[in-house]
Parts: C-alpha cells; structure tokens; sequence
C-alpha cells in the first residue's frame, strides 16, 4: 500500500512555472501527470501526482498556496492574490496482495470507452419528479438494446468502462468468471465493437449494495432551493482545517445488508443526483441530453472475484477495501 497525494493547480503549467519558485517548478515538473505525446508546454489544466513522504511535496504545497513570495528568491514579485492550488487529495493506492485480506473491494476501471451517438439507440428514458417537490426531479434510464462502442478494445484490457457508466470485460474474463463462479446474480449481454477478434461483453448486476451512511463520508455539494434534498453529491472527506484538501473517502457496508453474487452496483451514485426543474424541462423537448448519466456509479465486487483477478492476472483495474460495520 502507497500513501499518495494528488495536486490541482488551478491555471496552465506554463504559469505556474512563473510564478513558483523556480526550482521548485523544475523538480515538480517530474511529478506532472502527461498524457501520450502531450508535453508540459501544452498543459492548461495541470494534475500532479505526490509520494505523501516525498520531501518536495511540503515544499510545493506550501509555494502553490502562497505564490511569488520575495523569500523563495523572487523579492522583486509582489505576492499573487489566488493561491494556485485547487485541490489537493490524499488517498491510498493499494496492492492486489493488500486486498486480499478484505471480503468486499470497490472496483475501479482504468479504460473509459466512448459509446457510439445518439446515446437514444441503447435506453428509454422517465422523469420522475422529486416527490412533494416540483423544482427538482431525476432522469431514470433503462437499456433497451445492446451497446456499440466507438472505440476500440484497448490492448491489454480485461475490464473497462463506457462513458456511460455501464461495466465491460473482456470474452476471456468473462469465460473464466462464468466457468469459476456462480453468475446467476449478472447478466452478460454482448457489445458490438470495432476491429475486436473476440466478443466484449456488457456485465449488468441484478442486486444492489446498500451503503451505510454515516459511516459513509457523503457531502452534498448542492441543494434544491425549494426542498433542500441534494442535487449534487461527492463521496470525499473534507479536512476541517484546509478546505482545500480532501482525503479519499471509504464505502462501509454492513455484512447482514450484502445480497448473494460477487458484483454489485451501490445504492448511491456520486455526481449530480437530480436536476432543476428548467433542465428537465428542456430534455422534455429534446431528450438527447437526458440519456447522458450525470452520476456515476460504485462497483464492488466479492474476495472471490478479486481472487479470480489475481489468479488470471486480468489487467485495467484498481480498487481499495470496503469498510466493514458491525
């Protein structure tokens, strides 16, 4: 297990170059999250990713909160008004070996695929107004058809995720966890992709997970004006002190509440839960929109699945623990 930070900064990597001391720009630079082909020049929103114990990350946390001080060597630059740090979010990254002492982790995919437009082909989608409530409602989708994916399987992927939230493996992963496990509780509905040898499938759980809430860190970012329920929800925990920082929030499930199987979809979903009345309005007149999900799921899955995993050295994965309560 790694004890890591993740940093926002909240303008382009060119200028927090200018405005962090420079050295301590230059040994950060190594830390800058790039993706494929893109160099640091280019970076408008950058993500930098810290070892917690790394000695520079005090260093830059505390320049990026307080920029162009005159005793880091700039004494001819004035301090700047906004700090350059956005966010910065403490969590751990955890072994396949570390989960293996848990009965139940949170799946996390690696690979986001795009579905092929108009989203309209794969899902019916109902409004279901917030009851007692006429400002705020949800848009509740269910698949009609099979998906079509607009990108390619990628290479070295057993497991991924579409842009809409709906959980893919591959015809390998699939055969073995059919021949291994019980599968009564999913259904596997296959995916129409482009330029794939082998079939990919589309994994639906037929049971829910409920969430204890507390111990379940959940913060509403926004409300309804009119019936105070949330709007928008995160899964995060806030630190007390710094608003800035956050720390990396843990599902806790009571064991008597779990259904039978080795995948679920949680109760709660983070993201935005309901939308204001005018949107709705809108997506009744062209409904494209509505098929868009703006919350996004938690998947889980049982010490058996992970074992599976482990066993097949399934790649395009991560998780942590789910939390235990009595």
């Amino acid at each position: 297990m790694q004890e890591k930070v993740r940093i926002r900064l909240s303008v382009s990597w060119p200028e927090a170059r200018r405005l962090l001391p420079r050295k301590v720009a230059q040994a950060a630079e190594s830390r800058l999250y790039l993706a494929d082909g893109v160099l640091p020049e280019t970076v408008l929103f950058p993500v930098l990713e810290f070892d917690a114990g790394d000695p520079l990350l005090p260093m830059f946390l505390e320049a990026a909160q307080s920029p162009r001080k005159g005793r880091w060597g700039r004494a001819f630059l004035a301090p700047s008004d906004a700090p350059l740090l956005q966010e910065a979010f403490h969590f751990r990254v955890y072994d396949t070996a570390d989960l293996l002492e848990y009965p139940l982790v949170q799946l996390t995919v690696s690979h986001v695929l795009a579905l092929t437009r108009p989203l309209s082909q794969y899902y019916h989608a109902d409004i279901a107004w917030t009851p007692e409530c006429h400002s705020c409602g949800q848009v509740l989708l269910t698949q009609t058809s099979p998906l079509r994916l607009a990108d390619p399987w990628p290479d070295k992927c057993d497991i991924a995720e579409t842009d809409n939230y709906e959980l893919l493996v591959s015809n390998k992963l699939k055969e073995i966890w059919q021949a291994t496990l019980l599968t009564d509780e999913v259904v596997f509905q296959e995916a129409a992709t482009r330029g794939t040898e082998l079939p990919i499938w589309q994994v639906k759980p037929q049971f829910i997970l409920p969430v204890a809430i507390p111990p379940t860190s959940v913060a509403s970012l926004d409300n309804c004006a009119a019936c105070g329920r949330p709007l928008t929800v995160t899964v995060r925990q806030f630190h007390p002190d710094k608003p800035t920082h956050e720390m990396d929030a843990y599902l806790h499930v009571n064991p008597a509440s779990v259904p039978p199987g080795n995948l679920w979809q949680t109760d709660i979903l983070q993201g935005r839960l309901r939308l204001p009345r005018r949107l709705l309005e809108k997506h009744m007149h062209n409904p494209e929109p509505s098929f868009v999900r703006t919350g996004r799921p938690f998947w889980v899955i049982s010490h058996q699945l992970l074992k599976l995993f482990q066993q097949h050295h399934f790649q395009g994965w991560t998780g942590k623990p789910i939390r235990m309560i009595k």
